[in-house]
């Protein structure tokens, strides 16, 4: 069966060298685009960011990721200097000055530099940016389908820091991400403090038994791709079902996904040494995976670039 996933994306191979940046309303080259080491982002981890992706020319579920990046805004009270719409335009502008047809845009805001008085004083620095599309996970991981780890970290409690608050501030899901790579998987699972699934490092996850689909309910990140793969299903006549989770509904579930802005539908074979299903990339997540990318040209999800 061919691939669902596009072999044809503009993709990032190594460091990257192409792409335009938008800083405080200014617009450069992204090798241009930088964080002074004074500014709370960088010594605080005081950030927000949205990650969306454009394919063919055509962004997924723009005003989607600009509500929820503004929602992150309000929550960590940094005041943006323009609104959502003229946020848009300037994404946009980006991936076209960069030239590019399939593109990672992601856009963030910082508490800003050290200056005197309150932190809450401090002027706030905005910066966006497109490159070619990056993913999480390498293509062929996503095609044949990869390895998860079930971390020994556990995920940031909602009484720390609310998970729906998309932020850079990911200590915890760097280490996990290095207690997979150490056992030889391609990314991890993260559990809450009562050992319920939440989400990966960088992705929601699914799992697939008996033909429904189920995903963990609250106290991960609302993601976007994760609401477009819900409303997939439902179109698709896949039942599907928010319910909490354990290790062991991976370990015997009959397929395996995440799905995540920058790479789509990822799926996994194996969890922590179990073989998922029959080993293979499932029927449920090679035809979601493929519906996903054709939403991208979908007048109903996308708003074109040119």
């Amino acid at each position: 069966m061919p691939s669902p996933f596009p072999d044809d994306l503009d993709l990032v191979k190594g460091p990257v060298d192409r792409g335009a940046a938008w800083t405080n309303g200014e617009f450069m080259p992204i090798q241009d685009c930088k964080v002074w080491v004074f500014d709370a982002g960088f010594y605080q981890g005081a950030t927000v960011f949205d990650v969306l992706s454009a394919y063919r020319g055509h962004v997924i579920r723009m005003q989607a990721h600009l509500d929820r990046y503004y929602r992150s805004l309000q929550a960590v009270r940094i005041q943006p200097p323009i609104g959502k719409q003229e946020l848009g335009e300037v994404l946009l502008e980006l991936v076209r000055r960069a030239q590019l047809r399939d593109a990672y845009i992601c856009c963030f805001a910082t508490r800003g530099p050290r200056a005197a008085g309150r932190l809450d004083q401090w002027q706030p620095g905005f910066s966006a940016y497109a490159v070619p599309f990056i993913t999480v996970v390498s293509p062929d991981t996503i095609r044949n389908g990869g390895k998860l780890r079930v971390a020994s970290i556990r995920n940031h409690s909602p009484l720390t820091v609310d998970p729906r608050i998309k932020t850079w501030n990911r200590m915890h899901s760097y280490l996990a991400l290095l207690e997979a790579y150490d056992s030889g998987c391609d990314d991890v699972v993260l559990l809450d403090a009562g050992g319920y699934v939440t989400e990966g490092a960088r992705a929601n996850i699914f799992t697939v038994s008996q033909g429904t689909l189920f995903t963990p309910p609250y106290d991960v990140l609302e993601g976007i791709t994760r609401q477009v793969v819900l409303e997939l299903a439902a179109r698709e006549g896949i039942p599907a079902e928010q319910k909490r989770l354990t290790p062991y509904h991976l370990y015997t579930a009959d397929e395996v996904f995440m799905v995540t802005t920058a790479g789509g539908v990822m799926p996994y074979v194996e969890v922590d040494g179990r073989v998922v299903g029959n080993g293979k990339v499932g029927e449920v997540a090679s035809r979601l995976m493929e519906l996903y990318w054709q939403a991208h040209c979908d007048p109903a999800f996308t708003t074109p670039v040119y």
